[in-house]
């Protein structure tokens, strides 16, 4: 029951850890730790913290004297209150302590004593008595600004999706311009050409083909190639417009003979999507 667990604040003393003093209007000040200090403390002692409290609420709604205690209880199990958090008014009133852990009310303010708090700053801890201790917090406009964000990212990636799949976008090839004059072989569905010999040879001095993305192209495109049996020897990666990539065949290829290859070229969007030519493009390399 919420009205069975009342923590009361006292002001913790002890010379070994630096405190500060709390002060409030109307209220008695009292010291507390500091959240470093309360750390090293409760590094060096067995404590227990029993809550969250909200420092400055300004309203505190009584179970036992509201129109309709059930309401008021239902409404504060909801938002995950655990109990009463209190400290003492200044003024005429006082507070008389016979011990540590023994005190003699006479008028106290209330709080809502919460399980925890989110959105909120812990400013420091309270001494409630024995080995506990309630986190003192106040409002913080910190973190919705970053949770602002993390939802603009996320609206972001959600209306321009990045493409990450590797057999759909390659990543770049190991590539240089090429300034010899190729025969092209346009596409005309998919408005790109492709330059590719009839003819490779390849040996131990000389591993890899030359493969081209035609100077004309708008696109990048890259190169997946097979065997005529289905088998997959490698991939270019993104040959920009105008520039060449080598593709190691020999170290797949190392018997000796005559291989017909099949080739696979796709251009991309700038978005990543595919624009893959129609058929298959073949060509034939001499292992050396």
């Amino acid at each position: 029951m919420i009205n069975d667990n009342v923590l009361t604040v006292r002001s913790f003393k002890n010379e070994r850890y630096k405190t500060k003093e709390y002060r409030k209007k109307d209220f008695k000040p009292f010291l507390y730790l500091s959240k470093s200090e309360f750390k090293k403390y409760s590094k060096e002692n067995d404590v227990t913290v029993a809550g969250s409290v909200k420092i400055k609420q300004k309203y505190y709604e009584d179970i036992e004297t509201a129109d309709d205690p059930e309401r008021v209880l239902g409404k504060k199990y909801r938002k995950h209150i655990i109990g009463i958090f209190q400290a003492e008014l200044d003024g005429v009133y006082t507070v008389q302590s016979f011990n540590d852990d023994s005190l003699n009310l006479s008028k106290m303010q209330k709080f809502d004593l919460y399980e925890n708090l989110f959105f909120y700053h812990c400013i420091g801890y309270a001494y409630v008595g024995g080995k506990k201790f309630v986190k003192l917090c106040k409002f913080s406009l910190i973190p919705f600004p970053i949770l602002i964000l993390l939802l603009l990212g996320l609206l972001i990636c959600l209306l321009f999706p990045v493409n990450d799949d590797p057999e759909q976008t390659p990543p770049m090839a190991d590539q240089q311009p090429y300034s010899d004059v190729a025969l092209a072989e346009p596409d005309p569905g998919s408005n790109f050409a492709v330059v590719v010999k009839r003819e490779y040879h390849v040996s131990a001095d000389n591993p890899a083909i030359e493969l081209k993305n035609y100077v004309k192209n708008e696109k990048s495109i890259s190169y997946n190639v097979f065997t005529d049996s289905g088998a997959y020897i490698g991939s270019t990666g993104l040959i920009e417009p105008g520039n060449k990539a080598d593709l190691d065949i020999y170290s797949v290829l190392s018997s000796p003979g005559e291989y017909r290859l099949r080739l696979n070229a796709v251009s991309y969007n700038e978005d990543g999507s595919e624009n893959p030519i129609d058929g298959n493009i073949f060509t034939t390399v001499v292992v050396e």
